[in-house]
């Protein structure tokens, strides 16, 4: 029988919008498992028995999911019947994950599906953000749904991303530091790096990871220079927000702070709950600074950014606009981990491993001064920090082995 003329057989004996009777769903069952049968036959009956599933059926399916899971991981070739069940475990989440987080009386057993298809090295990429996404939608206990990203992360394909999917990351909170350092401390070198469980603890501005940041760029720093930018962004992070009251120095200072270390500032200050009142004078106190107010071009567009996400966040209103210079849009929104903001920590972080010079720059009237007459028109972020220490140090402002280290 074609392919065609199974789905129709099953259709007509029972429509998906109907219950169906024990005998019918073993039927189906036994259609699924079958290797005889041709793909579609098979997915036709898997769509059929997840769509009609009911809290009694789920248990079978799920198991028969995790014992081809297994039957997958354990297989050295690829052959027809392996190639098969890894078609119908990808239309199983595409397909059925709904119905089985909403039937399944154990939150949990769908979880364990999902979670292992989506840390899997054969699943692919399509199959990977399904698994995630029926994790975020599962109803599930906190704990489990914690277990289950905290896996994810752990994931070769995921570990490697520094931005991590605000969903995903709003599953986690405190409780998960100790797990998410975990991640971060076994790593042997940058290759196997967990830079998305860095990149949660540092933007949530964990502490207690600091130390182990430090050491890991000290030890492989000089022989990978990309590392050593991003560890540096990373302990800027939490240093910038302990406590939460240095971001709104961040966000005001007349330094040369990229854009995107300021609106990163903002938006983790509201996320604290700084004032808005308070988040409101940073803005206005950056747009009467120095270096904006003398019409420099990137100071200006630099404010620009930062007006833009204050409005963003319902902290200033087009009024406020009225009184800060006129910035130039950019039709493009820096990114906080782009390699030139990691080259500005590392710069910044070779002049002062607390960062105190960014935050204090505006109490520094000959240094403040100097900004705000400086052009830093068609300069990188990193070019501005070597010109700022150059001048730090011409001015005495910094200690002379800091001045003589070459960083």
């Amino acid at each position: 029988m074609s392919p065609l003329r199974v789905f129709i057989v099953l259709v007509t004996v029972a429509p998906l919008s109907a219950a169906q009777p024990p005998d019918q769903r073993t039927k189906l069952v036994s259609i699924l498992q079958n290797d005889n049968k041709s793909l579609a036959a098979r997915e036709a009956a898997l769509l059929m028995a997840c769509q009609t599933a009911e809290p009694g059926d789920a248990p079978a399916l799920l198991n028969l999911m995790t014992t081809w899971i297994s039957e997958l991981d354990a297989a050295e070739t690829a052959d027809a019947s392996q190639a098969a069940k890894q078609q119908l475990v990808a239309a199983f989440v595409h397909r059925c994950a709904a119905r089985m987080n909403a039937v399944a009386a154990d939150k949990s057993a769908p979880l364990v599906v999902w979670t292992s298809l989506a840390t899997r090295s054969w699943t692919d990429r399509s199959a990977k953000q399904a698994a995630v996404q029926a994790i975020l939608d599962n109803p599930g206990s906190t704990t489990s749904l914690q277990d289950a990203a905290i896996a994810v992360l752990a994931d070769t394909q995921f570990r490697r991303s520094r931005k991590v999917a605000a969903s995903l990351q709003a599953l986690l909170d405190c409780s998960s530091f100790p797990a998410l350092r975990g991640l971060v401390e076994q790593a042997s070198s940058p290759e196997d790096f967990n830079y998305a469980a860095a990149s949660i603890l540092a933007h949530a501005g964990d502490t207690g990871v600091a130390q182990q940041l430090q050491s890991f760029r000290a030890a492989w720093g000089p022989e990978d220079a990309r590392f050593k930018r991003v560890m540096a962004w990373f302990l800027w992070q939490i240093d910038a927000q302990n406590p939460p009251s240095k971001l709104l120095s961040a966000i005001s200072s007349s330094g040369p702070l990229p854009a995107a270390a300021r609106t990163w500032s903002l938006r983790r200050a509201a996320e604290l709950g700084v004032s808005q009142a308070e988040l409101k004078d940073a803005i206005l106190a950056l747009g009467q600074s120095g270096a904006v107010t003398a019409g420099a071009h990137g100071a200006q567009r630099c404010l620009a950014k930062v007006a833009s996400k204050g409005m963003e966040l319902g902290v200033i209103t087009e009024a406020d606009l009225a009184s800060m210079p006129e910035g130039e849009s950019s039709e493009s929104e820096e990114s906080e981990e782009s390699d030139d903001l990691a080259a500005w920590a590392e710069a910044g972080l070779a002049l002062d491993p607390n960062y105190a010079w960014v935050l204090t720059l505006a109490n520094w009237g000959t240094f403040a001064q100097w900004c705000a007459t400086n052009s830093w028109s068609g300069m990188t972020p990193k070019q501005i920090a070597q010109a700022t220490k150059q001048k730090l140090c011409e001015l005495n402002l910094m200690p002379p082995s800091a001045c003589g280290s070459g960083n």
